[in-house]
Parts: C-alpha cells; sequence; structure tokens
C-alpha cells in the first residue's frame, strides 16, 4: 500500500474516494469525506468515522479530535473517551492531557467582564483527575507539570498535589531532575523537593543542561554550570557559544579562543588586564582634559 493520498486512490473500491488523505501513522490514515474528517486503517475500514472537524495525529494511544468549535479525544479503536466538550486539549503525556474551558462548564470565571480560561487535566480513560483551576499548564515530565496561578508558577503532581510552591515568575519543564525557574528576576535550576541546586544568581539562562552543563550568565558575564552547583567555566566571558568536541569558543575584550570543561582556556589573562588598565588609564585623562577646558563666567 502506498502511503499518503495515492493510498486512497490507487486502492479503487477497497478504500473508496475520498477528498483528502494523509501518511499512514501507527496504522491508520487521516482521511477526508464529505468534509469531515476520520481514520482508516490498512484495510481500508473507516476505524474513527469520518465526523469530525479535525483529527489530530495518535499519542499514547490517543488523538484529539474536534467538531464545532470543541475538542475530545478517541482511541484506536475509534471509540470517543472524552466527547468533544472542551475549549482546548493538549497532547497527552506520562498519561495525561491538560483542557481548558472558557466557558458552559466547569472551569468559567469573569474579570472586567471578560471570560478567562483556566485548566486542568485528563487521564487516558477521559477523568477529570485534576480540577480546571490554573491559568497555565505544560505537560507532565518526570512525574511534575508547571503550572501558573495569578502570575505564579510552581509545580503539581499527577494527584493534583501542588508539590512545589507557586513562588517563581516562571518555571521550565523538569529535565535530568532539575527544572529552571525565576525569581526575583533572576534565574537557577531546583530539585523535585524545591531545593536550591543551582542558585537563582543569574540574569540570563538561555536554554537548560546538555551533557551536564547549562550555559549562565552573571554581572554580564557568560559562563558554564554543572547539575551539581558548580561554576566550572567562570563567568569571565563576555560571549561562549556551545561546546563542540570538549571545547567552545569564547570572547573576551574583542578577542576568540577557546575554554574547555574544565575552565581551561586559550586567553592571556595578563595581557587581558593590561590592556584594561591602559584603557581605563586613557579614559581617566580624557576626563580629566574635558573637566579643565570648563570656564566660570
Amino acid at each position: 500500500i502506498h502511503a499518503g493520498a495515492d493510498a486512497i486512490y490507487l486502492g479503487g473500491s477497497r478504500f473508496g474516494a475520498r477528498a483528502y488523505a494523509e501518511n499512514f501513522s501507527e496504522g491508520l490514515a487521516k482521511v477526508v469525506r464529505n468534509d469531515k474528517w476520520g481514520m482508516i486503517n490498512k484495510q481500508g475500514i473507516e476505524v474513527v468515522l469520518c465526523q469530525y472537524d479535525k483529527t489530530g495525529d495518535f499519542n499514547e494511544g490517543m488523538a484529539i479530535v474536534s467538531l464545532n468549535g470543541k475538542y475530545g479525544v478517541v482511541d484506536a479503536l475509534g471509540k470517543e473517551i472524552v466527547s468533544c466538550k472542551y475549549d482546548i486539549i493538549e497532547r497527552f503525556s506520562e498519561g495525561v492531557a491538560s483542557f481548558k474551558n472558557y466557558g458552559g462548564g466547569l472551569a468559567i470565571i469573569h474579570f472586567l467582564g471578560e471570560v478567562k480560561s483556566k485548566v486542568g487535566f485528563i487521564d487516558l480513560k477521559g477523568n477529570e483527575v485534576i480540577a480546571p483551576k490554573y491559568d497555565y499548564a505544560q505537560s507532565f515530565s518526570e512525574g511534575l507539570a508547571v503550572v501558573e496561578m495569578n502570575g505564579r508558577a510552581g509545580f503539581i503532581d499527577m494527584k493534583g498535589n501542588e508539590v512545589i510552591s507557586l513562588e517563581y515568575e516562571s518555571a521550565f519543564r523538569f529535565e535530568e531532575g532539575l527544572a529552571m525557574v525565576k525569581k526575583n528576576g533572576r534565574y537557577g535550576f531546583i530539585d523535585k523537593y524545591g531545593k536550591e541546586v543551582i542558585p537563582l544568581i543569574y540574569e540570563n539562562i538561555p536554554y537548560s543542561f546538555s551533557d551536564g552543563l547549562a550555559k549562565v550568565k552573571r554581572e554580564g558575564k557568560w559562563g558554564y554550570v554543572n547539575n551539581q552547583g558548580e561554576e566550572v567555566v567562570a563567568c569571565l566571558y563576555d560571549d561562549i557559544a556551545s561546546f563542540s568536541e570538549g571545547l567552545a569558543r569564547a570572547e573576551i575584550n574583542g578577542k576568540y579562543g577557546f575554554v574547555d570543561k574544565y575552565g581551561n582556556d586559550t586567553f592571556d589573562k595578563k595581557e587581558d588586564l593590561q590592556i584594561e588598565m591602559k584603557e581605563k588609564e586613557i579614559q581617566d585623562l580624557e576626563n580629566e582634559n574635558m573637566s579643565q577646558n570648563y570656564y566660570i563666567i
């Protein structure tokens, strides 16, 4: 069987003529018939009936479908596990998916006359396991999910317990046992107990850990920390790139060199210090000359 739209038309009566089809994934292909979406298997059987406005891809054995502006979930047998009643349903992750309701359901609030959404979670059986009370939520990662309420972020477990209090300005998903968080304008990393492993002292952390290291910025200079919180590459550099083959390109005072994962670099610190001192002497002299050019009239 040829994948994609050709499979529909080359199959003849076996597949029948449908207006549109996509490639097979996990044994099923999305198709359109009479302007409605469904899914067929490789025998041409319409497993998910063509009755939806849109169907998503299968993930953890479930696919999100929409009808009349609402979203639900079907399984690989075409059974509607969750009826199309939610305004948004995210992809399943670790057995649960987040959802939103804007009105007419469990999660509706009014603020200055405007209807706002709240977020909760459903499981693979369609049960609302975590009530829709949060303003924002991310997918579960390593058993915890980021949630936000009233501009503050924290973490919940799969039972809905707020295991890390909502005290951060922003938070990011757990990876390798650590999650990046922001508080009082500074970034750092916490463990699953909320303990600061990498202190919240950094102005910027552009991405999470890679090969056990994370790029950090402190007092305008860049360096790297490891997942034990040690600043293995001191924050001395005006810019620093990602590591490749054990080395990272770095910049100091317009000069470029390389630094290894132990903080050893190719820069001549003594020469750079002399240049900085000379530049400061010149600047001080210029400032002194400028002050002597002013006269009181």
